[in-house]
């Protein structure tokens, strides 16, 4: 019976460890760090998101001065989720989504594969999703 208990509370602790290790799924932001962080990203060059976007978000004091792509990702695809109808946030998304390659790429997919775990029809909410991306990987604003 003891080293049942005893397995049981490795396993606990072995989830629990698990859980710790992996980051939370977008930064939790108020109503009004929402909109800034929205409005920042859609105002960012795309060309330049790198060198400017953590300076226009570091009001916020939410993220890293480098600002983590899982970071982004993860809270532009929680703000998508929160208001699937809200196509500023959708926009935004799309801009992250371009400056997600290369290097970037495989935080940003974390991101999307946990966003799609909580609803699996979200993209159906952004008909315009995929031309948005074509867009501003053009270097145009969106």
């Amino acid at each position: 019976m003891l080293s049942v208990r005893l397995g049981l509370a490795s396993v606990c602790l072995i989830a629990s460890a698990a859980l710790a290790l992996e980051p939370s799924f977008g930064v939790r932001l108020s109503p009004s760090q929402k909109q800034v962080f929205v409005t920042a990203v859609l105002h960012t060059n795309q060309l330049q998101m790198e060198e400017q976007l953590p300076r226009r978000l570091g009001s916020l004091n939410e993220f890293k001065p480098y600002c983590s792509m899982y970071e982004l990702a993860s809270t532009a695809y929680a703000l998508v989720l929160e208001a699937p109808h809200d196509m500023s946030r959708w926009r935004a998304l799309a801009k992250i989504a371009v400056y997600a390659d290369g290097e970037y790429a495989v935080p940003y997919q974390s991101a999307r594969r946990k966003a799609l775990a909580r609803n699996p029809r979200l993209f159906a909410s952004c008909p315009n999703f995929q031309k948005w991306i074509a867009t501003a990987r053009q270097g145009q604003n969106i």
